[in-house]
């Protein structure tokens, strides 16, 4: 499993699909629930596993709830 925070764009967003492509289940989180589900969408047309978190990094409880979900999926 890989969790990689606020990687809905640009190099971002090719290393969640890269992580998905090795057969990872990648937790994708950020801030903006439709770029999020965009990434999910593109991982899982090509068969791969990945949830969408939404989180802002610099609240501790979006963190910690970003690690729940992550164990959970786990």
């Amino acid at each position: 499993m890989s969790s990689v925070s606020d990687r809905t764009r640009g190099l971002s967003a090719q290393l969640c699909k890269r992580f998905a492509a090795e057969g990872l289940h990648v937790i994708v989180a950020g801030r903006t629930k439709t770029a999020l589900d965009a990434v999910v969408a593109d991982i899982a047309a090509v068969g791969g596993r990945a949830t969408s978190v939404v989180a802002d990094a610099t609240s501790e409880a979006d963190i910690v709830a970003l690690f729940d979900q992550a164990g959970s999926d786990a």
